[in-house]
């Protein structure tokens, strides 16, 4: 067991709850049982009462004798934390931050801006070209935590998570469950439209994040056009895109203005995960055959906390209020 495991305990034990303790850790409850097991299993009690009818989580006798000794440790390990951030407060503090490129973003880089303003850090960019490679440099302490646009079907969706809590890393929520959309001015045709099909998405040049300058457009369009001939049967649709290259202009994300007034001309469309527009008069319109198709937000980072990694959770936590 280490000092996480007991922070688990502590965290049950004041909430009297796996949940409350799991959200409060950013955690899956499985993975506080989890470490709730592994702190049994080495002293060789059982900390917790578990029955189904009880709803608040009780101690056992001998949970009742020692669960002050154990909340003493977790104490003693924060005040060291503490003691020792005094000698380094005056250092500047490096946090590498990965992410994989994706179609829209999770307001990472306003996060990331948030977090240089709260003390004397930097922040490295790591980019990476799949969720594994990630993980790995998540696992070996090359990054610290990585944002994560988590796109598919539920079915997809909740295997990536499983993926994730099986490697027993934090998994903080910025926002999930959000529809594909398009974005489009309101001069803009398809802005009329509650739907739009693909052959139209097509008319259209689509702004991509710059991040994405490297993606194959080919790649793009085999994948939108495999999606839709193998899932939604719609042959009808083949010759139409079959010679079809999706004109893409690619846009820094950060520079919101220029983005605005792409939109706003009513010559463009962007595809985003739906959620409340920042500017007046652009419209989200769906896709066909993509009504299946969610995405959640996330930032993940492993149990090797610090006073950085710290602060920076905690503008995560704020951007997903």
């Amino acid at each position: 067991m280490d000092i996480l495991d007991l922070k688990s305990v502590i965290a049950v034990y004041k909430s009297r709850s796996f949940t409350q303790a799991a959200f409060d850790l950013d955690y899956s409850p499985s993975a506080i049982s989890k470490h709730i097991c592994k702190v049994e299993n080495e002293l060789g009690v059982k900390l917790f009462i578990r029955k189904p009818n009880i709803k608040s989580v009780q101690l056992t006798d001998i949970g009742e004798k020692i669960i002050e000794d154990i909340e003493f440790i977790t104490q003693k390990y924060d005040a060291v934390l503490s003691q020792t951030s005094y000698y380094t407060e005056k250092e500047t503090i490096s946090l590498n931050i990965g992410f994989l490129p994706a179609f829209s973003n999770i307001n990472e880089h306003a996060i990331i801006a948030k977090f240089l303003q709260t003390g004397d850090y930097e922040v490295s960019i790591h980019k990476e070209k799949s969720l594994n490679a990630l993980c790995t440099k998540l696992e070996t302490g090359m990054i610290d935590g990585f944002f994560f646009l988590n796109v598919g079907t539920q079915k997809k969706r909740i295997s990536v998570m499983e993926k994730l809590i099986d490697m027993d890393f934090h998994i903080l929520t910025i926002f999930n469950d959000r529809a594909t959309v398009l974005i489009a001015g309101p001069d803009n045709p398809i802005s009329k439209k509650e739907k739009v099909s693909l052959p139209e998405l097509f008319n259209y040049p689509i702004i991509i994040n710059s991040i994405l300058k490297s993606t194959d457009l080919n790649k793009i369009r085999s994948t939108l056009i495999q999606r839709l001939l193998s899932e939604r049967k719609n042959p009808k649709y083949s010759s139409e895109l079959k010679d079809s290259l999706p004109h893409v202009v690619y846009v820094d994300f950060n520079n919101t203005n220029v983005l605005f007034q792409m939109l706003a001309s009513g010559d463009y469309i962007m595809p985003a995960a739906d959620y409340p527009l920042a500017f007046p008069g652009l419209v989200s319109v769906g896709i066909e055959g993509y009504e299946d198709i969610k995405v959640d937000g996330f930032f993940v980072y492993s149990r090797r906390t610090n006073k950085a990694i710290e602060a920076f959770r905690k503008c995560v936590k704020m951007a997903s209020l």
